[in-house]
Formats: structure tokens, C-alpha cells, sequence
């Protein structure tokens, strides 16, 4: 009796493999595919270690109708030279990185130092790698020796060293 015991175990063992879903019970469009936390990545380019983030939270949202990537957290971002020393930095409340437009869009307290030092500080701002361009319609105050630019919204190219502010309001003489 035992062994007919064993037998039937072993032989409903080797059948098909049994498989359960678990349905998800929100908006798959709405809910992140994947989730990481503290996050530390290095991104390289043509061999060339260029960018490191740091993030506490990095969402991806694959099923979305716009795929995206949202860093509710915040999102630290230093630009090395080929010499690996680092260039530009920015530093951000929020971000999200639409992956079908390539474009970004920062919110929140944004600093911003380019590789000429130049400080900038908005509250939002946006990169369109497609276009190679950043720009922001909000308030934006440069530190740039030997002034300080204050207006409404700039643009630039994405190394940020060639900008223009469109509605400025200020540009104080430093000292």
C-alpha cells in the first residue's frame, strides 16, 4: 500500500506543470511594471562612462499609454568628462522620462551647474533629446560671473552652455 502511495505521488509529480495567475486588480496602464529603490547606475557611451544617477525610487511604467519612467523621489545626476572627472550636475524634486518622446520633464526645487559653472535654478524644466534641447517656461535665476540673470523661461542646448533667456527681468552686476 505504501509504495502504491509513493507511486502515485511520484507519477502526479511528473505531469503537467500546474500554473496560477494572480490578476492584477488596478489599471495595469497605471501600475508600474517594475519598481526599484535606491538606485545607483552608471551610464556609459561609446565606452566612455558619462553619467552617474542617484535616485531613491525609480517606477517604470512599460504598459502605460506613454511609456514612462517616474523618479517621485527626486533624481541626482552628475555628467563626467572623458578624463572621468565630473563636468555638469542637476539635482531635482521629481522627474519623469516619457521613453516614446525622449523627453524629460524636472519638477521642483532644480539646480542645475553646467560645465562652464554656471548655476542655474528653476522649478521646472524640460530636455528633448530628439531636438538636443532644454528649456522651461518658469521663473529661472542664473549665477553666471560676473552676473546674476533672472527672467521667464530659456532655452538651450543640452550641455546648457549656449542659452537664452527669453523674458528677463534682471541682471545684477556681481561683485
Amino acid at each position: 500500500m505504501a509504495a502504491s502511495f509513493v507511486g502515485a505521488v511520484l507519477l502526479s509529480s511528473c505531469g503537467e506543470e500546474h500554473r496560477s495567475y494572480v490578476p492584477n486588480l488596478t489599471d495595469a496602464r497605471k501600475t508600474p511594471t517594475m519598481t526599484t529603490t535606491d538606485v545607483s547606475t552608471l551610464i556609459s557611451d561609446s565606452g566612455f562612462i558619462r553619467y552617474h544617477i542617484t535616485t531613491r525610487r525609480w517606477d517604470i511604467y512599460d504598459d502605460s499609454v506613454h511609456p514612462m519612467w517616474v523618479f517621485p523621489d527626486g533624481l541626482q545626476l552628475e555628467n563626467y568628462d572623458l578624463a572621468m572627472r565630473p563636468a555638469a550636475t542637476l539635482v531635482c524634486d521629481s522627474a519623469t522620462y516619457y521613453s516614446d518622446k525622449r523627453l524629460w520633464r524636472l519638477d521642483g526645487h532644480i539646480v542645475m551647474v553646467n560645465v562652464k559653472r554656471d548655476t542655474f535654478l528653476t522649478q521646472q524644466l524640460f530636455w528633448d533629446q530628439r531636438s538636443a534641447e532644454v528649456y522651461s517656461d518658469s521663473f529661472v535665476h542664473i549665477v553666471r560671473q560676473p552676473h546674476i540673470i533672472e527672467g521667464y523661461g530659456f532655452i538651450s542646448d543640452q550641455t546648457m552652455s549656449a542659452y537664452t533667456v527669453r523674458r528677463p527681468t534682471a541682471i545684477i552686476p556681481l561683485n
